[in-house]
C-alpha cells in the first residue's frame, strides 16, 4: 500500500477513511446493542480485531500487553474474541464516563469557588462605593 499511497494519495486516504468509518460503524452497532457475538465469528485474528476496535498495530499491541484486550494463541497465531473486544469497549466507556463526571464536578466546584470569591471581593468594595455615592449626591434619600 505504500507504493500506492505515493502514486495515489487520494486512494490511500479513501482506504484509511473507509477503515475508520467501518470501525466507527462497528462501535455504533455495539453501543446500540445490535452487534452481538452471535452475529458472526466468535474470534478474530489479532489484526482484524485491531481494525474492529479502530486502532493501529502499535496501539493494539499496547492494549494487549497492558491486559486491556484479552487474546489467546492457536499455534503461533494470536486471536481476540468478540467478547474481549466488547469488554474493552465497556471498560473504556465506563472510564470515560467517570472521568467526564469527575471533570464536571471539578469545574462546578471551581466555578462556585470563583463566584464566591468574586462576590466577596465585590461585596466590600460595592458597599463602600454605594455608601459614598449616596452621601455625595444631594437630595438622595438613604434607606
Amino acid at each position: 500500500m505504500r507504493s500506492e499511497s505515493k502514486k495515489h494519495p487520494a486512494a490511500a486516504t479513501a482506504i484509511v477513511t473507509h477503515e475508520a468509518e467501518s470501525a466507527a460503524a462497528m462501535l455504533r452497532l455495539f453501543l446500540e446493542g445490535r452487534l452481538l457475538p452471535s452475529d458472526g465469528p466468535q474470534a478474530f485474528p489479532i489484526m482484524e480485531a485491531f481494525n474492529r476496535i479502530g486502532v493501529g498495530r502499535v496501539k493494539g499491541y499496547e492494549l494487549v500487553n497492558s491486559g486491556e484486550l484479552q487474546t489467546f494463541l492457536i499455534g503461533s497465531r494470536r486471536y481476540a474474541t468478540s467478547e474481549a473486544i466488547q469488554t474493552l469497549f465497556r471498560r473504556r466507556i465506563a472510564i470515560s464516563a467517570r472521568t467526564a463526571a469527575q471533570r464536571a464536578e471539578k469545574v462546578a466546584k471551581a466555578t462556585q469557588a470563583s463566584l464566591v470569591s468574586r462576590r466577596q471581593a465585590r461585596g466590600g468594595a460595592t458597599g463602600v462605593r454605594r455608601a459614598s455615592i449616596q452621601e455625595s449626591v444631594p437630595g438622595h434619600a438613604q434607606e
